[in-house]
């Protein structure tokens, strides 16, 4: 029986890998994820850079400028970010504490009307 559940589980891998591999080709080079192959040159490298940017890096500025992108260090969409995390936050405290006091209120006017 755990010999059966084994193989089905190997099956199981198998068919998700193949099913992986048929769903996702890359045109030209082959680029996975367990072949590295394309990080022995640069130019690969640049290569498959490009392809994932989806547009050209000519210049080292654009290079930078995808990667800041890429990273969420621009400064402006940060701070926008910042700025809707607090105020989300702060109107989740408030129905938090808003929440909390209309039980209360409910709480003393049921031990009110208990006497």
């Amino acid at each position: 029986m755990i010999e059966r559940a084994n193989d089905l589980d190997d099956e199981l891998a198998h068919w998700l890998k193949e099913a992986g591999r048929r769903t996702n080709p890359r045109s030209g080079d082959s680029y996975s994820d367990d072949d590295e192959t394309w990080t022995r040159s640069p130019a690969s490298l640049y290569r498959y850079l490009e392809e994932s940017a989806g547009r050209k890096l000519a210049s080292r500025a654009e290079l930078v400028s995808y990667l800041r992108e890429l990273s969420g260090n621009a400064p402006k969409a940060h701070r926008i970010r910042e700025r809707q995390r607090i105020a989300r936050e702060a109107l989740l405290v408030g129905v938090l504490a808003l929440a909390y006091l209309q039980y209360f209120y409910l709480d003393v006017h049921l031990q009110i009307a208990s006497l």
